[in-house]
């Protein structure tokens, strides 16, 4: 590639990325082929316009350093060339060069990557930096909403997304937008973003100008705050003086130009530190929860797998538990090692039946990848076809492939 512009979009969860991506994508930024982009769901139905194959090795990095897309990991210095993470270097390297290479003009969006933002720099130096911003309080009605999330955790992960990325594009070139100006005035924020690609002129062609008012729809806003007031001043329970912050923040980013990084990341930090005391607490909760769940699945898996036998399991390398004396084989595989989720149904369907060749006697989807039999429908089909489910429960599918 002959000094291409590549393009990385950031920003929170619930943040608008997707429809800011989807403004890059109608201003020629690939985002790789249609084929390889996730599909729509019940929660973004126009789409996210990520390359499944970046989210997937996010959320390896992320499971690899003790972490997740809803629990950022404490990072080390300098952890991006640990050689834990050469596999998955080798891995990015070759999804850059298979999709991208010739390309003038790419990049690509998924919110994992403000916290996995130093292992792509260091494969891509020198690209530039679209940042997402929406209402915080916005956001914490979305987590809740989709998630499950309390206001503290949505507050605490609204942060957290935004400091990493403040500190490691420091200096860098930048474009801030928010979800709901581009939403008030499309064609103002699509002039900056046509100057940001370098390319003005693109901005006053009727298609595209068409295309984006087109795509946009405020009916798919669920959760907006109109004024100030919504917030309060913060002097309640630690959630509310962080959220208070937030605002604060936020306010201060629509702001051209937005004030010095560093007076961000004092706000930042300091909202960080309030609700740090909370989120211990939901962690403790949560993982005394998670070991029951894990000892349910255990015990499960034992009494439907005989010992010796392999199994495969879909669980998105998330769960990291296994009955004894029984072999389980990530899925998709490559060397013993979870490769993240399959580009279609097809290939879904040829690991099946490959993993049932090396000796796969039985297959479980755990409860975190419970979205897969919606999302590959025809896996999902395929199985019910021809193989006999022998547990359905909130926890496990089991299907026996003899």
């Amino acid at each position: 590639m002959s000094n291409p512009i590549i393009v990385c979009v950031l920003g929170m969860h619930r943040s608008g990325t997707s429809v800011i991506t989807r403004a890059l994508n109608l201003c020629g930024v690939s985002l790789g082929p249609e084929e390889h982009l996730l599909r729509p769901a019940a929660d973004n139905p126009k789409g996210f316009w990520e390359h499944q194959t970046f989210v997937a090795l996010n959320d390896r990095i992320l499971n690899r350093m003790g972490g997740g897309a809803l629990e950022p990991p404490d990072f080390s210095s300098h952890w991006q060339t640990l050689p834990a993470l050469k596999d998955l270097r080798e891995a990015a390297q070759a999804l850059i060069h298979r999709e991208f290479c010739g390309e003038t003009l790419w990049g690509w969006k998924d919110p994992r990557t403000c916290l996995t933002l130093p292992f792509w720099q260091q494969l891509l130096p020198g690209m530039r930096y679209v940042f997402c911003l929406r209402n915080p309080l916005d956001v914490a009605k979305s987590l809740q909403s989709r998630d499950g999330l309390s206001l503290a955790r949505s507050i605490y992960l609204w942060f957290s997304y935004l400091r990493l990325p403040l500190i490691h594009t420091a200096g860098e070139q930048r474009l801030w937008i928010c979800y709901e100006d581009l939403l008030s005035d499309c064609l103002r924020e699509l002039v900056r973003i046509a100057h940001f690609l370098e390319r003005p002129h693109l901005a006053e062609r009727l298609e595209i100008r068409q295309a984006l008012h087109d795509f946009l729809d405020t009916g798919l806003q669920h959760h907006r705050s109109e004024t100030r007031s919504s917030i309060g001043n913060g002097s309640a329970t630690a959630a509310a003086r962080a959220l208070h912050l937030s605002w604060q923040v936020y306010l201060a980013l629509q702001q051209q130009p937005s004030p010095a990084d560093g007076e961000l990341l004092q706000q930042i930090d300091e909202g960080l530190s309030i609700l740090h005391p909370d989120i211990l607490k939901e962690r403790h909760a949560e993982e005394a929860k998670w070991r029951q769940q894990l000892q349910t699945v255990a015990d499960h898996l034992s009494a439907v797998i005989p010992k010796g036998e392999k199994y495969i399991f879909v669980d998105e390398e998330q769960l990291g538990v296994s009955a004894p004396d029984r072999h389980p084989l990530p899925f998709l595989e490559k060397d013993g090692e979870y490769w993240g989720t399959p580009p279609d149904d097809d290939t879904a369907i040829r690991e099946l039946e490959r993993l049932r060749r090396l000796g796969a006697r039985s297959l479980v989807v755990a409860w975190p990848a419970f979205w897969w039999l919606e999302y590959y429908s025809g896996w999902h089909h395929y199985l019910r076809a021809h193989f006999r489910c022998v547990l359905q429960n909130d926890r496990l599918i089991v299907f026996a492939l003899r």
